[in-house]
């Protein structure tokens, strides 16, 4: 039960671009005791792809989370200059969608 309200929780936290450095850190460790279990007992190889593919998506993302988590780990983050923000627009609409597609995938997974 506490696993089920961890996915539903980070599933959620992962649908908004502002607590999605919190669902990340939720669901990364979820994600990574899954995978652990797909490779530990008989799977198909399709559930082994799909579980990849999701621990791929949680990495991107916490790649992109970085700056946030920088300082926890004594990295002070350079500090962007206007001209990077402009060009990182795609970047944030891409990353913006992964979220989503995670999520929705998190919620899926428990149904």
């Amino acid at each position: 039960m506490l696993i089920g309200a961890g996915q539903v929780l980070g599933g959620l936290l992962l649908f908004t671009a502002r607590s999605a450095a919190a669902g990340i850190v939720i669901v990364m460790p979820i994600m990574l005791n899954i995978v652990v279990l797909i490779f530990a007992l008989p799977f198909s190889t399709a559930d082994r792809v799909t579980v990849l593919l999701m621990l791929l998506g949680c990495a991107v993302l916490l790649f992109y989370e970085w700056p946030r988590f920088a300082p926890i780990f004594g990295e002070v983050p350079h500090p962007r200059s206007a001209t990077a923000a402009v060009h990182d627009a795609w970047a944030r609409r891409s990353v913006r969608m992964l979220t989503y597609l995670m999520g929705a995938a998190w919620l899926s997974m428990i149904a």
